[in-house]
């Protein structure tokens, strides 16, 4: 196709006359279609009058709803699904330790778990779903979260979650707890 080159001063004529063309390149030969085209090219804007009366068949537009997912969990995780999370296993070779809240926020911070950076803390409610999850090694433990009390900050959420129990705890004083990374895909 050749190109053809138009020179047009103001951006609002150059925006109609690519319309024009873009229309007159798709091979449509429509009346109400031609009657854009030569709105558009006269450098006016088509209006409903344009169209002699006909108003234009609108089809529903045919998306696809995706259902994306992401990645497959690295080695040493599972995939917890809507909101998607990976969640540390805890199983041989890829351990969970014991430690106070904030060395385990560091330790998850620190990991590089399945070779990918990112890791941290759960929150209380992802602690709290991770009984969803087949393969999961060490649930009926206190998993240490990163929520902390809305009453004392200086405490943070203790979820067992084979038990569905909750408790808070001084995170600095609240001994050692299980520490459970998890990633955002």
């Amino acid at each position: 196709m050749p190109r053809l080159w138009i020179r047009l001063r103001a951006p609002r004529q150059r925006a109609w006359a690519a319309l024009a063309l873009i229309a007159a390149g798709c091979g449509s030969s429509s009346p109400p279609d031609k009657q854009r085209a030569a709105a558009a090219a006269e450098g006016r804007s088509p209006v409903a009058g344009d169209l002699d009366g006909e108003t234009p068949e609108h089809e529903e537009a045919n998306f696809a709803a995706p259902a994306l997912e992401p990645p497959p969990a690295p080695v040493g995780t599972r995939l917890l699904a809507a909101p998607w999370l990976y969640v540390q296993s805890c199983s041989d070779p890829h351990g969970c330790v014991a430690l106070v809240q904030p060395a385990g926020e560091a330790h998850c911070r620190a990991s590089r778990l399945g070779g990918r950076d990112g890791w941290r803390l759960p929150t209380r409610a992802e602690a709290e779903r991770f009984g969803e999850l087949e393969g999961l090694a060490r649930l009926d433990e206190a998993h240490w979260t990163r929520t902390a009390d809305v009453t004392d900050p200086s405490r943070v959420w203790v979820v067992t979650p084979a038990a569905a129990d909750t408790s808070e705890l001084a995170a600095r004083t609240g001994g050692e707890r299980l520490v459970r990374c998890v990633g955002e895909p």
